[in-house]
C-alpha cells in the first residue's frame, strides 16, 4: 500500500515541476518578448505614409485657433504634417508634441532599427511658428521619437532631410533647403 502512496505522490510532485517549469520558461519568453516595447524609446516609430511631398505646422508656442485651417487652438508646442497642400483630415500623417505622438492609419509601421544621421544638403533652422512645405526626390519616411524628436528619412535609408525637437522650451526644426521652404503661417503672429 505505502508502494502505491509513493509512487502516486511521486507522480504528483512530477507534475507540479512540470508545471512550475513551463509556467517559469512562459514568464521568461515573455519578458523577452515584452523588453524592446518596453525600451521603445531608443527606436521611436517610423512610418512610410507613401509620399514624396508634405506640409509640416511646426508650433514652437503652441497656437491659438487658426481661422484659414480651422485648426482648433493648442497651447503646447507641438508640430503637424500633412500631405503638401491639404489639411484635411485625409491628408494628416503625423502629430508630435512634447508628452507623445499620433500617426495615421493610412500610414505603415516601416521599421528599421539604423540609427540616423543628417545627410541632408544646405540646412536651414527655424524657431518661430512656420509651415514647411517639402518636396522630395524620393518617397520618404518619418520618425517620432518621444520625448519629442521627428525626423523626415529619404526611403527606407538612415539619411535625414529634416529633424525636429518639440519641448516647452527651445522647440527647433531644420531643414534641407534644397527641398523645403518655410513661410509664416496665414492669421498666426
Amino acid at each position: 500500500m505505502r508502494k502505491v502512496f509513493a509512487a502516486a505522490r511521486s507522480q504528483a510532485v512530477k507534475r507540479r515541476a512540470g508545471l512550475a517549469f513551463v509556467l517559469v520558461v512562459g514568464l521568461a519568453a515573455a519578458l523577452v518578448a515584452w523588453t524592446p516595447i518596453a525600451g521603445g524609446r531608443s527606436g521611436g516609430v517610423r512610418v512610410t505614409c507613401k509620399t514624396r511631398a508634405i506640409d509640416v505646422y511646426f508650433w514652437p508656442h503652441g497656437h491659438p485657433y487658426v481661422k484659414a485651417y480651422r485648426f482648433p487652438a493648442n497651447k503646447a508646442p507641438n508640430l503637424t504634417v500633412y500631405r503638401r497642400g491639404s489639411v484635411a483630415s485625409r491628408a494628416f500623417f503625423v502629430f508630435l508634441s512634447a508628452r507623445g505622438f499620433n500617426y495615421a492609419n493610412t500610414c505603415d509601421l516601416a521599421t528599421n532599427p539604423l540609427p540616423t544621421s543628417w545627410n541632408g544638403g544646405p540646412r536651414k533652422s527655424v524657431t518661430a511658428t512656420r509651415r514647411v512645405r517639402c518636396a522630395f526626390p524620393a518617397i520618404v519616411q518619418i520618425k517620432a521619437i518621444p520625448p519629442g524628436g521627428f525626423r523626415v528619412l529619404r526611403g527606407a535609408s538612415r539619411y535625414e532631410l529634416m529633424r525636429g525637437r518639440i519641448a516647452a522650451k527651445g522647440s527647433s526644426l531644420t531643414f534641407d533647403r534644397r527641398y523645403c521652404k518655410a513661410t509664416p503661417v496665414p492669421g498666426v503672429k
